[in-house]
C-alpha cells in the first residue's frame, strides 16, 4: 500500500473537518474515508515514487471502478477496450489534478534519480 506524508494526512483531516463545518457532507465523508484507509509515513522519510507507479496506481483504481460498474449492471466488458479507456482516463485525470494543484511541470517530488543525476542536500551553516 502506498503511503502519504504526515503533512498530507494532517491536511486531509483538517479539510474533512472544515467540510463538515460547512455542511459539505459528501466531501467530508469522502475525505474521512481517505483518512481512515491511508498509511502515513514521516515527512522526512526516504521515499521513491515514479510517474509509472503513479499511472499504475490510478489505473488500478479505475479498473476497480470499471468492475464495480460492470457488476452493478451484471454485464461483461471487453478487457482490451477497457484497458484503452482506462489508460486514457488515467492520463486525463492525472493531468487535470496536476493543473488544479499547480504542478504542471509533471515532475513528482519523489521521482527516483536518473542515471548521472546528482542530488545534493543544501545545508546552511551559520557562523557566529
Amino acid at each position: 500500500m502506498r503511503t502519504i506524508t504526515e503533512n498530507q494526512f494532517n491536511r486531509l483531516v483538517i479539510q474533512a473537518e472544515e467540510a463538515e463545518k460547512q455542511k459539505l457532507t459528501k466531501i467530508a465523508t469522502n475525505l474521512t474515508k481517505q483518512v481512515e484507509k491511508v498509511s502515513v509515513r514521516p515527512d522526512d522519510a526516504s521515499y521513491i515514487y515514479a510517474q509509472s507507479s503513479l499511472s499504475e496506481d490510478v489505473e488500478v483504481s479505475l479498473w476497480d471502478a470499471a468492475i464495480r460498474i460492470s457488476d452493478f449492471h451484471n454485464a461483461s466488458v471487453d478487457a482490451v477496450e477497457m484497458q484503452g479507456l482506462i489508460e486514457t482516463f488515467a492520463k486525463a485525470l492525472i493531468k487535470e489534478i496536476e493543473i488544479k494543484a499547480n504542478c504542471e511541470h509533471g515532475v513528482g517530488a519523489y521521482e527516483p534519480s536518473v542515471p548521472g543525476e546528482d542530488r545534493e542536500t543544501v545545508a546552511i551553516e551559520i557562523e557566529e
